[in-house]
C-alpha cells in the first residue's frame, strides 16, 4: 500500500473507453434528438440556443444548451430578463413560447441523457480499465475517488467484485431496502465518520463522492414523517439515491452548467466541503478525463495549492493535453476553454515556483483506458513514492 494520500478525480473522459459520449458529443446527439423529436418547438428551441451559443463561445456543450432551456423555462424569475426579452433573432420567436413547453422540454432533454449514459456491466475487455483503477486507490491510503459523472459504471464495477463502498448515503430499511437517505446528521459536521461506512453501515473499501449528482439520485416529495412540530425538513423535497426510478419524482437533481454546478443544498454542500478537505490532505492528486472548465472545481485547486500545500498532480487527459503551459497556446484555439486555459496556465505556473523535488505536475499523453491497462499511471504514482521516500530517508 501507498502510504500517502492520494485522491482521484474522473470527468467525462473517464467514462470515454465504455463508448460514453464526451460533453461535446453528448451535444450533438441532443442536437440530432432534437431534430426528431415530437415535443413542440424541441428542434426550434435548440437550434435556437445553439446559434446564439456559437456567435461568441465556440467551447459550448450540452451543459451550456441545458442551462439555457431551464433559464428560458423560468425566465421571469431572472433579474436581466427584462434586457433579454428586448433582444431579436434568434430569440424572438422563442420567447413567445409559454414557459411550460420549455420546462416540458427540459425534462425530455435529461430523459434522453439519461438514456445516453446508462450503461450495462459486462466482462468485455472496454472494463477492465475501470477494475485496473480501483485496484490502484484501493493499493492508496484511504482512497478517495470523486467523479463529475453522473453514470453508474463505478458503481457497477464495485459491485461486481464485491468492493465495499460509500457515497454518504445511509440505507432507510424501515422505508424501502431500495432506498437510501442522505442523512441530516451529515449537517453536524463529523468529518471523520461521514464518508467512512458503506449504506449498510459496513466499513467501505472505497469512497465515491460523485460531485454533481447521479443517474440513481432523484428529488422525490417529502414523505408524511419529514414534518417536525409542523416545520417540513426537506424545504425542497428529499434527494434520495433507489435502484429504480420512484414514482413520487420532483425534479432532476443532476447538476450541470457553469453556474448551477455550484448548488447551495444538501448533499452538495458536503461533497463539495469533502473535495476541498480531501485535495488539502492530499499528497497525490490524480486527474483523468477532466477538461479543467469548472470554475468551482477549479477554485478548489487553486486555493489548496496556493494556500493549503503542495501536493503532486497527475493529469490523464488524452493525447492532445498540453505537457506545460508554454505548449498552451498551440492548444487552445480548437481545444481549451477560456476558464481551462487560464487554470491550467496558473497551475503550471504555480508548479514553476518549486523545486520538482517537492512537487510537480505530470501529464500522461494517453486516454484513461491506455494510461491504466498499459501501467503508465502505476509507474509513474510508484515514481512519485519512490522520490518521495528517497527525501525522507
Amino acid at each position: 500500500m501507498y502510504q500517502r494520500k492520494t485522491v482521484f478525480l474522473l470527468g467525462a473522459g473517464a467514462s470515454r473507453g465504455l463508448g460514453l459520449p464526451t460533453s461535446v458529443e453528448l451535444l450533438s446527439r441532443i442536437r440530432e434528438w432534437a431534430r426528431q423529436e415530437t415535443l413542440p418547438h424541441a428542434r426550434q428551441t435548440v437550434e435556437g440556443v445553439i446559434e446564439a451559443y456559437s456567435r461568441y463561445n465556440e467551447h459550448f456543450n450540452f451543459e451550456d444548451l441545458l442551462t439555457a432551456v431551464n433559464s428560458l423555462a423560468h425566465r421571469e424569475e431572472n433579474e436581466i430578463w427584462p434586457l433579454v426579452a428586448t433582444l431579436k433573432e434568434p430569440f424572438e420567436a422563442i420567447m413567445k413560447m409559454q414557459p411550460e413547453l420549455f420546462v416540458s422540454l427540459y425534462q425530455a432533454m435529461w430523459g434522453f441523457i439519461r438514456s445516453q449514459l446508462t450503461v450495462t456491466y459486462g466482462d468485455g475487455q472496454e472494463w477492465s480499465y475501470l477494475r485496473n483503477l480501483i485496484n490502484i486507490a484501493r493499493e492508496t491510503d484511504t482512497p478517495s475517488i470523486f467523479t463529475l459523472n453522473y453514470d453508474l459504471s463505478l458503481e457497477a464495477v464495485m459491485e461486481a467484485a464485491s468492493i465495499k463502498y460509500s457515497t454518504g448515503f445511509m440505507s432507510e430499511p424501515s422505508y424501502s431496502s431500495e432506498v437510501q437517505w442522505w442523512p441530516l446528521w451529515l449537517l453536524r459536521g463529523d468529518d471523520a465518520v461521514k464518508f467512512n461506512n458503506t449504506p449498510d453501515g459496513e466499513n467501505a473499501d472505497v469512497h465515491l463522492i460523485k460531485l454533481h449528482g447521479s443517474l440513481d439520485w432523484f428529488r422525490v416529495e417529502a414523505p408524511v414523517l419529514s414534518t417536525v412540530e409542523g416545520y417540513q425538513i426537506y424545504p425542497q423535497g428529499p434527494i434520495i439515491r433507489s435502484n429504480s426510478t420512484p414514482d413520487n419524482i420532483i425534479e432532476e437533481v443532476m447538476i450541470a452548467g457553469r453556474v448551477g454546478k455550484q448548488k447551495l443544498e444538501e448533499p452538495f454542500i458536503t461533497l463539495l466541503r469533502e473535495f476541498y478537505n480531501e485535495v488539502s490532505k492530499a499528497d497525490v492528486l490524480i486527474i483523468i478525463g477532466y477538461s479543467f472548465s469548472d470554475p468551482h472545481i477549479n477554485r478548489i485547486l487553486l486555493d489548496t495549492l496556493m494556500r493549503v500545500r503542495i501536493y503532486d498532480i497527475i493529469v490523464v487527459n488524452g493525447l492532445r493535453w498540453p505537457l506545460n503551459a508554454d505548449g498552451i497556446d498551440f492548444m487552445l484555439a480548437n481545444y481549451m476553454s477560456d476558464e481551462a486555459e487560464t487554470t491550467w496556465s496558473t497551475l503550471c505556473h504555480r508548479y514553476d515556483m518549486v523545486s520538482e523535488y517537492d512537487a510537480c505536475i505530470s501529464v500522461l499523453p494517453y486516454y484513461a483506458e491506455e494510461a491504466i491497462n498499459e501501467g503508465h499511471l502505476q509507474s509513474t504514482l510508484k515514481e512519485i513514492w519512490k522520490i518521495h521516500r528517497a527525501l525522507e530517508s
